[in-house]
């Protein structure tokens, strides 16, 4: 699931488009897991983070730069979502 979201990104990257992961979930990072936090015992965390996405937005975007993200979504849903299913 993680490469097909790491197209997903590049996809709408590849559209000049800025966008990263929602959030890393705490157990992925080095001081939880040295602490024994286990990702695998969040599996609806680990689902969140493995399939959301932050996108830009912000109270003064342009009508011309929400129509870009928009169209930048819809490609990499069709050249990336639509070709795995």
């Amino acid at each position: 699931m993680r490469l097909l979201l790491r197209r997903f990104i590049q996809a709408i990257f590849d559209e000049d488009v800025s966008v990263n992961v929602h959030f890393i979930p705490l157990p992925q990072l080095s001081f939880y897991k040295k602490q024994g936090f286990n990702i695998d015992d969040y599996p609806v965390t680990y689902s969140n983070f493995a399939t959301e996405i932050s996108l830009p937005i912000f109270y003064d975007l342009t009508t011309e730069q929400k129509q870009r993200v928009v169209s930048a979504v819809v490609k990499a849903v069709e050249s990336v979502l639509v070709k795995a299913t």
